[in-house]
């Protein structure tokens, strides 16, 4: 067992779900080291899984910018509550930085919310998203090692 046949056999359980949104795979590699990475495409953004000792993460690419899917997650949740993570103060972004997703079947949580996350990728531009990725990462340090 390869940790790319573990990906591809992760994936099977969502192979019709993903078939219906019209991703296939694009790309996969087997290492080097301790990983694996698998790319699922479709007409409107690319879904990078990637296997990395046993934990599945993802990361989102529009037009060749990628966000890790816990990213993805934050600026959502911020987008339904209406709230701007430029005028946040530090406290009130804790529970913005916490948000994550289950590394052992985050597909699970991506399908739970595609519509949400097509719908804003594809309503934003790359330069808005990387402003928003700035601003997230901005104080972040201080929260994680205070």
């Amino acid at each position: 067992m390869s940790f790319l046949s573990d990906l591809e056999k992760y994936i099977k359980k969502y192979r019709q779900l993903l078939n219906t949104l019209g991703f296939e795979v694009t790309e996969k590699k087997d290492g080097p080291g301790m990983g694996a990475f698998l790319q699922l495409s479709n007409n409107k953004m690319e879904i990078d899984l990637i296997n990395d000792k046993g934990q599945f993460l993802i990361e989102l690419e529009k037009d060749k910018y990628s966000v890790d899917f816990a990213l993805l997650l934050s600026f959502i949740k911020l987008e339904d509550e209406k709230q701007d993570l430029r005028f946040m103060i530090f406290e009130e972004k804790f529970s913005i930085w916490e948000i994550n997703y289950d590394l052992s079947d985050p597909l699970n949580s991506l399908m739970r919310n595609f519509e949400k996350i097509d719908s804003f990728l594809g309503r934003i531009t790359v330069d808005e998203l990387k402003d928003l990725v700035h601003e997230y990462y901005k104080d972040r340090g201080k929260w994680l090692y205070r």
